[in-house]
């Protein structure tokens, strides 16, 4: 199962409890600049697996129309 939670700070948390662990990936407008290449990205990703946290840029979800 998963679920969204979309509030009205320009963030959107996507979470599955199908697996051993939950699953969170946690995405927020704002600048972010890749480590290695420098480049900007629009969104600030957080990916939680258990007690695992990671941190990197994304482009963003977008709804189909």
């Amino acid at each position: 199962m998963a679920s969204v939670k979309n509030g009205s700070d320009a963030r959107m948390v996507l979470v599955s409890d199908s697996g051993r662990r939950p699953l969170e990936m946690d995405l927020r407008a704002g600048a972010c600049f890749d480590d290695m290449s420098g480049q900007p990205w629009p969104v600030k990703v957080t990916l939680r697996y258990g007690r695992h946290e990671w941190q990197g840029c994304g482009q963003g979800v977008e709804a189909k129309r």
